[in-house]
């Protein structure tokens, strides 16, 4: 069994290794989706998040969403077509 420290520590690389891959990226590529019914980066940047908080603070502690505003767009339940339009690069990082 790994101990929680371990698990939060691979949990934390895994966040820095992934902000390495769009950091370079432009809004526009962020925000680029190769289709109408694909996901663009930025969308999955946010929906890492949400499922995080949900999987991970909610059910935990109880915590409420950081931006309840993009919860039902960074929620895969919803087809792409409803979700809205992504929020700024700086909304997403935040």
């Amino acid at each position: 069994m790994y101990e929680l420290n371990s698990l939060l520590r691979e949990y934390d690389r895994a966040r820095a290794y992934t902000d390495d891959l769009w950091r370079d990226l432009t809004p526009d590529e962020v925000t680029w989706r190769p289709h109408e019914d694909s996901s663009a980066i930025g969308w999955h940047l946010g929906h890492q998040a949400h499922v995080a908080h949900f999987m991970i603070r909610n059910l935990t502690a109880a915590e409420p969403s950081p931006d309840p505003e993009l919860d039902g767009l960074m929620d895969s339940a919803n087809p792409e077509k409803f979700r809205g339009a992504l929020p700024t690069v700086e909304r997403l990082t935040a």
